[in-house]
């Protein structure tokens, strides 16, 4: 497979991309600014991503974004900015036997 090739199937199914294991930049942190935007550190991984709901795990658990029209603004180096109308975000976190991500 030639790195286009690679590339174009990358971009086609967001749910292959995911951070590189030392790719966790810090701590987990989460700040939103009014109803249509939050930016998330500390992310490993996209697990879904739908226009109605957007989930990524962070080391801690999962944080899954839902809403109307979601988008991903950016993805990368264990950050991520969703855009679109927000109307909850919740927080799952690891049981006691999950191993760390």
């Amino acid at each position: 497979m030639t790195a286009k090739e690679k590339l174009k199937m990358l971009l086609t199914d967001p749910l292959r991309l995911s951070m590189p294991e030392g790719g966790r930049f810090g701590p987990t942190g989460l700040n939103v600014v009014g109803r249509g935007y939050a930016e998330i550190s500390g992310c490993v991984a996209l697990t879904d991503y739908k226009e109605t709901g957007i989930a990524f795990t962070v080391k801690e658990g999962t944080v899954r974004i839902v809403g109307k029209e979601l988008t991903l603004r950016s993805y990368g180096f264990g950050r991520v900015a969703v855009c679109g109308q927000l109307t909850q975000i919740l927080f799952e976190e690891h049981g006691e036997d999950d191993h760390d991500v």
